[in-house]
């Protein structure tokens, strides 16, 4: 871990310090020699605040001929060049002077070049090759995003330093410098208004400016990685760039759009923040922390985060995103209509919409959004995952398969396209295919559980209930608080025939979902009580079936199948006439289901004979109740012919939503 890089008495600080001093007298006579070179950056500076890089290249040309190419100007003349796409020419720029070798900023932006250009094994190379070796940058030119450090860094020692004196002191310093900087203004002819407060000067002993630099520099060797699917050195580089600055939202971002961290490795990184912090104030770290846990938290409360931030896009996204989770898609989508009213085309957001227009069956919403996608941002995969994902809700898996491929084609790392792929070929049925999409999820999020539990359900719907075992178990190691991995454990369980632990599993499923649910438990979890009530059942715990079975039946009245399992409790505990009145309920909504008619015959016969269902007819019969599914099904009951007719409702574990 980096020591807090405060500048010491030693020789080597010493000699640094002569060298920047002698670079910045230089600099000052150059000024006094060419006096148009500081007014010419300040035309770079407003070029590139109001994004005419043109005219800010023409000025950084100049700066750097009246300067005689010093490396500040040739590194802002190279940074006109990037920001007018002009990537080679910048790289040439940069490492003809061998600027690369000795500037840390001049390296950034030679290897931030090669990236740009798609030569991400040059640009990795070029890294390397001179990190270890370039000195920290004496320029005294400075990049208004690294102002906010300096900020930063001032506020926090005016909270350490108490002393009424010093604060006078620094007061009046800083008019004296306002009043330089005005008379320099002045002289070079522009105006206050002009420059915008665009100043490109920092103290020589700035502390933060080489932390920030390798910071990026770190960050964007993350992003080389990860174009290179070397995923794991992707993942330890940004995790390295917050260590250095954890105020750098990108490296932040980049760890948990693409799910890199497991649920351990999450709550790890945030208790680690103190220890990566020594230059931050301690209540900035503690708001910092509190503002990623509130974005990384999905299954449990996060912390309290500052009233004044509760109504900001990134925390309602967050909100929105555990609702999702558990289930409550209605008040999801009203969340991010909330966010799509401010910002209409937030990417966290807008898949957040999609996938909550395919749960709740809007497919006439969907067409639109997905159309309006495509005609305004047709590079982006998002647009063409919206189109697979309407084919996908519309039961068009054939088409949605080739929309989920050109997502995936334009954004290779995009999760959820895989996840959708992956259930279009489960959806018919084709699970190798399913599985091989499943196993690229699981790639490319590592640290997301959803690939391994549906790979899981796919291994136990083709009856390999060994393998379906362990991908649920490594689930488990990646998110052992989800409900959705929970149930499935259960799952495996019963048909292990271990009915306790599958019981135990199924309730401590149900406790996380009461835990997770304010209010009211959503209509998908009705499954899971009716597996309770399937379990129960097993156990011979008849009056517990039959009350799980009928909290199943209040989540969705219609279901014909969680009526056949009421009534077929009812037969074995002996009421047979209820039985029956509740078995014609269901037959009344699924005429066609074998099970129910041959239980109808049973208990109809029962009545003729008085007597009840035996014990013996019920473990005869269990071998028909519950067979595994895939993740569109929940555990489903057979007729005692051998004709496979299914009853089926909704699973609580299958969706679209990987992360945003």
């Amino acid at each position: 871990m980096e020591s807090n890089p405060v500048p010491s008495c030693s020789k080597t600080t010493v000699e640094v310090s002569k060298q920047v001093a002698s670079v910045d007298e230089e600099m000052k006579c150059k000024v006094e020699f060419h006096p148009k070179v500081e007014a010419y950056r300040k035309l770079v500076w407003r070029g590139i605040h109001y994004g005419r890089y043109s005219e800010a290249l023409f000025w950084a040309e100049q700066a750097m001929f009246l300067s005689n190419e010093d490396q500040c100007d040739v590194y802002l003349c190279a940074k006109c060049m990037f920001l007018n796409e002009d990537y080679h020419r910048a790289y040439h720029l940069i490492t003809s002077r061998g600027l690369e070798k000795i500037n840390q900023l001049c390296l950034y932006i030679a290897a931030k070049c090669l990236f740009e250009a798609k030569d991400f094994s040059g640009a990795l190379d070029i890294l390397i090759r001179n990190e270890e070796e370039v000195s920290i940058p004496s320029c005294s030119l400075m990049e208004p995003q690294d102002r906010g450090h300096e900020l930063i860094e001032s506020d926090d020692d005016d909270d350490d330093d108490d002393e009424e004196d010093d604060e006078e002191d620094n007061d009046d310093d800083d008019d004296e410098e306002e009043n330089v900087e005005d008379e320099e203004r002045a002289d070079a002819g522009i105006g206050e208004e002009e420059v915008n407060g665009e100043e490109c000067e920092f103290e020589d002993d700035d502390p933060f400016h080489s932390p920030m630099v390798e910071s990026d520099i770190l960050f964007l060797k993350g992003q080389i990685y990860q174009e290179l699917n070397f995923l794991e050195y992707s993942s330890n580089s940004f995790k390295q760039t917050l260590m250095k600055d954890i105020y750098h939202a990108g490296a932040f971002t980049a760890l948990t759009k693409h799910q890199m961290l497991t649920e351990n490795e999450e709550s790890d990184l945030l208790d680690s923040l103190d220890s990566f912090s020594s230059n931050s104030n301690s209540e900035d770290v503690k708001f910092v922390k509190s503002l990623y846990a509130n974005i990384l938290y999905k299954y449990k409360k996060p912390p309290e985060i500052d009233p004044d931030l509760e109504e900001s896009c990134d925390i309602l996204i967050a909100k929105a995103q555990r609702l999702y989770y558990e289930c409550r898609y209605q008040q999801c989508f009203d969340i991010v209509d909330q966010v799509l009213k401010r910002d209409i085309y937030h990417p966290s957001a807008l898949l957040l919409r999609i996938v909550c227009l395919v749960e709740l069956n809007k497919t006439n919403k969907l067409f639109y959004l997905a159309q309006k996608l495509v005609k305004t941002q047709p590079e982006e995969a998002l647009s063409w995952f919206a189109v697979g994902c309407y084919y996908y809700a519309t039961g068009k898996n054939d088409p949605a398969r080739k929309y989920f491929t050109k997502a995936t084609a334009l954004d290779k790392l995009f999760g959820p396209a895989w996840l959708a792929y992956g259930h279009s070929f489960a959806a018919d049925g084709e699970h190798d295919q399913a599985m091989a999409a499943y196993f690229k999820a699981h790639q490319i999020m590592k640290g997301c559980h959803l690939p391994l539990l549906y790979l899981s359900l796919e291994c136990a719907f083709t009856s390999n209930l060994k393998l379906a075992e362990n991908y649920v178990k490594q689930a488990a190691k990646i998110s052992k608080n989800d409900p959705f991995v929970m149930h499935e454990m259960g799952v495996i369980a019963f048909y292990n025939q271990d009915y306790v632990a599958a019981e135990n599993f199924f309730e401590q499923t149900l406790s996380r979902v009461r835990e997770i649910n304010e209010s009211l438990i959503s209509e998908k979890w009705g499954s899971l009580l009716n597996n309770l009530g399937h379990t129960c059942r097993k156990l011979k715990k008849y009056d517990k079936a039959l009350e799980y079975h009928h909290q199943a039946l209040l989540l969705s009245p219609l279901n014909a199948s969680i009526l056949t399992c009421i009534g077929f409790v009812q037969a074995l505990m002996g009421d047979n006439m209820t039985a029956l009145e509740t078995l014609h309920k269901s037959l009344s909504l699924c005429r066609d289901n074998a099970f129910t008619i041959t239980m109808i015959s049973y208990v109809a016969d029962a009545l003729v004979q008085v007597s009840p269902v035996s014990d013996g007819e019920e473990s005869q019969d269990s071998s028909y109740l519950m067979e595994i599914s895939k993740p569109a099904k929940e555990l489903s009951e057979d007729s005692d012919m051998s004709s496979k007719m299914v009853i089926s409702t909704e699973s609580v574990s299958k969706n679209l939503f990987g992360g945003a």
